[in-house]
């Protein structure tokens, strides 16, 4: 109280601008004055050529700082107030720009990247006790082979682990375990850059056709199982629950037990990335709410300024399909118009109220497109692709737009140069 009344207290003469004229905004934020005017630009571009171009942007105070403080190999003054040298200052604050990170989808020529937005479900109500494992379920073999006839006499056999500070270490060091050693590590291996970990919170840039992968990665490493494709990952999963990742002893996980949501925004390498990270908690706040939570949400930004919103569950079958087909169009078995064909044919049957008993019809209308837009689909990969989207379609029922918006998405993300 007693600050925020110093800083409502004005007993100084207000600032006159010296430079009057120099009313230009920050070309980032569009908000606050630029630094300096027209000539003093103009003198840093000369004077500053590999940081500053007379087409770059006009910056206020904070950009300037956000833009130059970690640019310790052209401004060193952060570096040397601290001491480091240039290759401790560098591991330290490694980092791509946008477009490199865009680089680095499947296809280099694709200019799309992800944000992509992490949280534990009902981490409230593991806190609070409400979700606290079987007490049998805790116990060794012999223990649990005395102590359960004398609960099962009781009726007593579905209690829990009581709520101890005990329990609290331990859930805390579950949670610290995955965003100090695991988090970054899932990040890194699909070229990404983790932003920020803390618990069960997770915000990473990654390139767009890696980012459902990674959300995958997150996921089961949250769990403390084994990642799809572990060997490109430096740990191991010594049993379920317990991953080793370079520490030397074995670290704990939150376990399969516990699930997490995830959201994650596609927009071009242009795009504004606070735009990105807003639309990635929203995503996020969809899979939790729309979803059911132990869901991922996409919500994809075309230039043209259409939207793509889709989502599924992780058991749903949805990412097995979605593989599948990146898979036979990469290939060259399904063709790049597949989606938008099959899109074309099905959105008439998106009506309000539609019946399960629709979905022999959709099947047909599926069979048809992939038979007018595949060559050389046949034998275990056709049964492999038909069993698949009949699975999923079954699980998705009513919500017919999930079920096309899974072929849109996939398209979209994997598609080489970004065309709308």
């Amino acid at each position: 109280a007693k600050l925020a009344a110093r800083r409502n207290t004005r007993d100084f003469a207000a600032w006159n601008n010296p430079n009057p004229e120099s009313a230009v905004k920050d070309s980032l934020s569009g908000k606050e004055e630029c630094v300096g005017d027209e000539d003093f630009w103009k003198r840093v571009n000369v004077a500053y050529p590999e940081l500053f171009t007379a087409a770059s942007h006009r910056y206020g105070a904070m950009n300037l700082i956000k833009r130059l403080w970690c640019r310790s190999d052209k401004v060193p003054y952060l570096r040397d107030r601290l001491g480091l040298t240039e290759a401790q200052m560098g591991k330290a604050l490694s980092f791509d720009s946008v477009p490199e990170v865009a680089r680095k989808n499947t296809d280099a020529a694709n200019p799309y990247v992800a944000v992509l937005a992490m949280d534990g479900d009902e981490m409230g109500k593991w806190v609070s006790g409400a979700k606290t494992p079987k007490l049998l379920s805790q116990l060794s073999k012999n223990a649990r082979a005395y102590l359960e006839p004398i609960l099962k006499a009781k009726g007593k056999t579905d209690i829990h682990r009581l709520l101890t500070p005990a329990y609290h270490l331990q859930f805390s060091e579950a949670l610290a375990n995955f965003a100090t050693h695991l988090a970054c590590l899932a990040v890194e291996a699909h070229d990404g850059q983790l932003i920020y970990a803390g618990g069960d919170d997770v915000l990473a840039m990654l390139p767009a056709s890696k980012a459902i992968a990674c959300a995958e990665a997150l996921r089961v490493l949250f769990r403390g199982e084994a990642p799809r494709n572990v060997n490109q990952y430096p740990l191991a999963v010594t049993q379920p629950g317990y991953v080793l990742a370079g520490t030397g002893i074995p670290l704990t996980a939150p376990g399969a037990s516990a699930d997490v949501s995830v959201g994650i925004a596609i927009g071009h390498q242009n795009s504004p990335l606070q735009m990105l990270v807003k639309e990635a908690r929203k995503a996020e706040h969809r899979a939790k709410h729309g979803y059911g939570r132990a869901a991922l949400a996409v919500s994809l930004y075309k230039r043209s300024g259409e939207i793509i919103e889709w989502g599924c569950k992780w058991e749903g079958g949805a990412l097995d399909l979605m593989r599948k087909v990146t898979e036979l169009t990469a290939a060259e078995i399904l063709s790049g118009r597949f989606p938008y064909a099959l899109a074309a044919l099905l959105k008439p049957y998106m009506l309000k109220g539609s019946q399960p008993d629709m979905l022999p019809v959709i099947s047909q209308e599926f069979r048809h497109v992939m038979a007018r837009q595949s060559a050389d689909l046949s034998g275990d990969a056709k049964k492999e692709l038909l069993t698949l989207a009949e699975n999923y379609l079954a699980m998705t029922r009513n919500r017919l737009e999930d079920f096309i918006g899974l072929f849109l998405a996939e398209t979209f993300i994997n598609r080489s140069r970004g065309e709308d």
